[in-house]
């Protein structure tokens, strides 16, 4: 829509599936612009802090407009995800209220970006829409009334990925993404199939749970990975590693 070139840059299970400075300055690529997403979808992989400042030093010093995804921010676990503000002021940020404070279809979020995109930012959304609705924003804002809760189903998420974590390698999915935030695995599976569309089909048919093939987020490497949403109930969690095992074997 923009009238960009995308450029891909390959990144592998031994970064989390997340770039390093290291990666961009070696990747043999001229690109100028960098889109992160911090945790990620589909991995729930996060970009610790010390890295992420050297993402940000590396993209500045090279004249590379950083966009930061940060939408999963606050789902986290082990460590806290931390914002790209931090380390940059030429970087753009943006978030959601659909994911941590659960307004899931509000369609709710914001922009934080330097003052000499603004106009250019500001233009580009009169085209796209008028303004938020009143009622959504309202809703927003009573969300920090009840952090407490918002906290909980980070706790609820936490139980269930380490359910998950169990109980997916005795089906078989051992190769597990780290998944330090937001409410996914990103699981290897060439061991069950390499053709990730047709086995996810059959899991919905045969087991009736639903899961996202891999070429939904890696159109070159997708057909042996999938994604799986850890965002039901524990029970959920149960039922639907056992129905797996038993279509599995």
């Amino acid at each position: 829509a923009a009238g960009l070139n995308l450029v891909e840059i390959e990144t592998t299970s031994e970064t989390n599936y997340q770039p390093t400075a290291e990666l961009l300055a070696q990747s043999g690529q001229t690109f100028d612009g960098l889109i992160i997403t911090n945790p990620s979808n589909p991995t729930g992989a996060i970009i610790s802090a010390p890295e992420l400042k050297k993402i940000c030093t590396w993209c500045d010093e090279n004249g590379i407009r950083l966009l930061s995804d940060e939408a999963y921010h606050g789902i986290t676990y082990e460590e806290k995800a931390q914002t790209a503000a931090l380390y940059s002021d030429s970087a753009i940020i943006t978030n959601t209220f659909s994911k941590y404070f659960a307004l899931t279809g509000w369609r709710l979020g914001w922009i934080v970006a330097p003052d000499d995109m603004i106009d250019s930012i500001k233009k580009m959304a009169e085209n796209l829409f008028v303004s938020p609705p009143t009622i959504a924003q309202h809703v927003a804002l009573e969300c920090f009334n009840h952090l407490d809760l918002l906290d909980n189903y980070v706790a609820h998420y936490k139980r269930n990925r380490d359910i998950l974590r169990t109980e997916l390698p005795k089906i078989g999915m051992s190769d597990l993404s780290a998944a330090h935030g937001a409410f996914y695995f990103y699981i290897g599976v060439k061991d069950l199939t390499n053709n990730s569309e047709e086995f996810c089909r059959r899991m919905l048919d045969e087991a009736h749970v639903a899961l996202t093939p891999g070429v939904d987020f890696d159109k070159k490497r997708g057909q042996s990975t999938l994604r799986i949403s850890y965002a039901g109930t524990p029970e959920d969690m149960y039922e639907a590693c056992a129905r797996l095992k038993k279509v599995i074997g």
